[in-house]
């Protein structure tokens, strides 16, 4: 497979106003200059709300973002299916590569303009996060989403939309687990992992948090990590997060039909 994305006929390849090279945004791929002005604003934005989270150091620029003109052509950069449609965005790493965003060409037009921005923020918090293999997927995954909507206006349940009354109607007995089904939509299960995210931050404090997500980083399970950085068993942790779930509000119909399809 080739993957060696550069600017083509047609595309875009754009610097932050303003800043110096080190502080860029690249913006690759055949597409209307126009959207990747505007994706590029996106994910300055982004950048600045990762910095916030992980630290200015952690995300190593200039950001990548790849904007495939077809599906096709996303299925052969991300190496997903063409029928994975629910993922809006994929951070993908090759060896001897820089790291890249490729976003799905349908993502612009499927999402509002808070999905839009959750979708690329949450691809650069994973920038920011690195490689992870050791860490539990809805940790990684949550964390990342978690970075995406520091600080919203809305509230959780808003956000989540429907995969609220999903994960009440039918609530995990462990801690959500990773999407089995790349052909069906893979928000309510990273919806879950966000909603676990925004509950330890808020029963244990966001420095704790990513104290014991860098336990499990370094090799630890999660439940040696609460323990040690978090002083209290993950067991005694998973019953409160789903009692805290019981009173979160429950989500407009106006929220539930706006929700977006998140990235990976």
């Amino acid at each position: 497979m080739s993957w060696t994305l550069a600017a083509t006929a047609g595309g875009a390849t754009l610097g932050v106003t303003g800043c110096s090279d080190r502080r860029t945004v690249v913006v690759t791929g055949q597409v209307d200059p126009s959207r990747a002005a505007a994706y590029r604003a996106v994910a300055v934005r982004g950048v600045e709300r990762t910095r916030q989270l992980w630290g200015r150091d952690r995300v190593s620029l200039p950001v990548r973002l790849h904007l495939p003109r077809s599906v096709s052509q996303w299925a052969e950069a991300t190496g997903n299916p063409a029928s994975a449609s629910g993922y809006a965005g994929s951070t993908v790493r090759r060896p001897g590569r820089e790291p890249v965003v490729v976003l799905h060409p349908s993502a612009w037009q499927a999402l509002t303009p808070e999905g839009r921005a959750g979708v690329v923020t949450h691809e650069i918090a994973h920038l920011a996060m690195g490689p992870d293999r050791a860490a539990p997927w809805w940790l990684t995954e949550g964390l990342a989403e978690y970075t995406a909507h520091r600080g919203a206006d809305d509230r959780p349940g808003r956000i989540a939309g429907s995969a609220l009354p999903r994960l009440r109607a039918d609530p995990p007995d462990g801690w959500p687990r990773a999407p089995a089904d790349a052909s069906h939509s893979p928000w309510p299960r990273y919806a879950a992992a966000w909603l676990a995210c925004v509950f330890l931050a808020d029963e244990v404090g966001e420095r704790a948090l990513l104290q014991a997500y860098a336990a499990t980083r370094a090799g630890s399970s999660w439940e040696r990590a609460c323990r040690s950085t978090l002083d209290r068993p993950a067991s005694r942790l998973h019953r409160h997060w789903l009692r805290w779930l019981e009173d979160l509000d429950e989500p407009t119909t106006e929220a539930a039909a706006t929700e977006r399809q998140d990235g990976v």
